[in-house]
């Protein structure tokens, strides 16, 4: 257990508040992302499976993505929404526990408009206890040991100058918990490398310590020499069956028998929530068994299963850097998966009212693996600011001007490693022109659209500018606004269900419209794009 800090002085009085902890999220996020490749490549325990850097990475854009929209707040209800969306976007051991860990901070935060650097320690503190909670049988030289060296530099360096100075030494002691890490886990020692999970976290505190300083970021990690003994470890490591998470929305009395029942089924369990909502993550060799027994407790959502076997043969057979990096605008967890299991190799997190910054794009084309680069903005807003950021870089990029998530997912289905980057940008941009796309959102305010009118709260089927139709029930919205659109001659209609669309809606809305149009295929899937409660595209 973390001591107690002391209390504040004088000299770490002064208070902070939401537009801080913001900020030190972006820059984390930022930090985390630029070194997710190395983080990667670090990792060996629990299981080689080469993907911290992107679990994490997912997980802080859940976390960010949740912070859209929302007013100026309390560091209390932010550091909740921040906690809350990393709980539903977290991936993998790495994520789960980082949620967590956001959470604890969370609870240290709880009651507090603003804070200062003695509350910033109480959250660090509550942040670390959290991470141990999260894990069954803890274990010393991974992340859990960063979060306690964390905290206890923090605590040690209260009374300093504020926050500035208590919040640099939490990132001198996260950097010694990770060096630690090898001594601690034989593992770590034998494949010649620091915990990925660890030094994972030591980079998202330095960059929120820089950002949140105004210094610029943190050096890039490289990626680790592919030693033999690294590569020894990684080829004896035991892949078995498959990485299955979901979130489960249980009565709270019957967590305990979830847990119970799915120890049985598999390894590296971990179940962490908030009340009812609880996120699962499981190794196992039967997903169907799993996710069978886990409905039993209640309704399942943002479900994600991956062959672990599939994992290994990509982490052994390496993989070098591609020819063309293909950066895409996006937002909704679901989304981004979609994305990244297309070929997407940089997602820049962003859309509609939560436009990227220009800097924000040359950041990621900067630190794209390539020389070239294709950049699809999927947003009519975001194309001014792209065409900036490829001015000012020296690599040579090529901007597909998608207006909408939709059509870039086509245009990535159009992508060819093998051709040239002018070939593939002229063959993605005739992709997206074939993708026809119909939002379902809500109307802010009374408004009155040609022959179309709606109240303040009514759903509204738009395309692009223009609002087809409006009603009280947003299925019948979208059957509305599909019929009017001629699907006689389309072949396939996606729905990508939005943030705010309960599974079973989604599911109901998927059966209707495909008894509406017998001969058409009809796909649904999970999209958690906010602002649209569904998006369709219609091909």
């Amino acid at each position: 257990m973390l001591t107690q800090p002391h209390p504040p002085s004088n000299r770490t009085a002064e208070r902070f508040d939401c537009d801080d902890l913001k900020r030190m999220l972006r820059g984390g996020r930022a930090a985390v992302e630029a070194s997710a490749a190395a983080l990667d490549a670090l990792n060996v325990y629990p299981v080689p499976d080469g993907d911290t850097g992107a679990n994490m990475l997912l997980t802080l854009r859940s976390a960010e993505v949740a912070l859209e929209g929302r007013p100026r707040e309390s560091a209390a209800q932010t550091t909740a929404a921040i906690a809350r969306g990393a709980l539903m976007g977290g991936r993998g051991n790495s994520g789960v526990i980082l949620s967590q860990w956001l959470r604890g901070f969370s609870e240290g935060m709880a009651g507090h408009e603003t804070f200062t650097a003695h509350e910033f320690v109480v959250a660090l503190r509550r942040a670390a206890e959290a991470a141990y909670r999260a894990v069954a049988t803890p274990v010393e030289g991974t992340m859990l040991t960063v979060a306690r060296r964390t905290a206890e530099a923090a605590e040690a360096a209260m009374g300093r100058d504020g926050l500035g100075a208590v919040f640099q030494a939490a990132c001198a002691g996260a950097d010694a918990g990770v060096a630690e890490t090898p001594a601690l886990l034989p593992v770590l020692k034998e494949a010649g490398v620091v915990d990925a999970g660890g030094q994972g976290l030591a980079v998202f505190l330095n960059g929120a310590f820089a950002a949140f300083a105004g210094l610029p970021p943190p050096e890039v990690l490289p990626l680790p020499e592919a030693t033999a003994a690294l590569q020894a470890v990684r080829a004896a490591a035991q892949f078995k069956g498959f990485c299955c998470e979901f979130i489960v929305e249980a009565e709270s009395e019957r967590i305990a028998g979830l847990r119970d029942g799915l120890k049985a089924m598999g390894e590296s369990l971990l179940i962490v929530g908030d009340g009812p909502v609880q996120h699962v993550h499981i190794h196992s060799e039967e997903p169907p068994e799993v996710l069978s027994y886990a409905q039993t407790f209640g309704p399942l959502s943002h479900i994600k299963v991956q062959d672990m076997r599939e994992q290994r043969r990509e982490l052994l057979t390496g993989g070098e850097a591609p020819a063309i990096t293909v950066i895409a605008v996006v937002s909704g967890h679901g989304m981004e998966q979609v994305y990244l299991s297309l070929g997407a190799h940089l997602i820049i997190p962003g859309g509609l009212t939560m436009n990227p910054s220009v800097d924000d794009i040359a950041q990621a084309i900067s630190t794209a693996a390539s020389d070239q680069v294709i950049l699809l903005p999927n947003n009519g807003n975001v194309i001014p600011g792209a065409r900036q950021a490829i001015s000012m870089s020296n690599k040579r990029v090529a901007l597909v001007p998608t207006k909408a998530m939709t059509e870039g997912i086509s245009a990535l289905v159009a992508f060819s490693p093998e051709a040239d980057l002018a070939a593939n940008a002229e063959a993605m941009e005739e992709a997206a022109q074939g993708v026809r796309t119909l939002g379902i959102t809500y109307a802010t305010r009374s408004i009155r659209w040609g022959d179309v009118h709606a109240e303040a709260g009514q759903a509204l089927a738009v395309r692009g500018d223009d609002v087809l139709a409006a009603g009280d029930d947003p299925l019948v919205v979208a059957e509305t606004a599909l019929r009017a659109f001629g699907l006689d001659k389309a072949e396939l209609l996606t729905i990508y269900g939005g943030s705010d669309a309960p599974l079973e809606e989604a599911h109901r809305l998927l059966e209707r419209l495909r008894q509406q149009f017998g001969g058409l295929n009809v796909e649904l899937v999970e999209g958690g794009q906010p602002h649209y409660r569904y998006l369709f595209a219609i091909e």
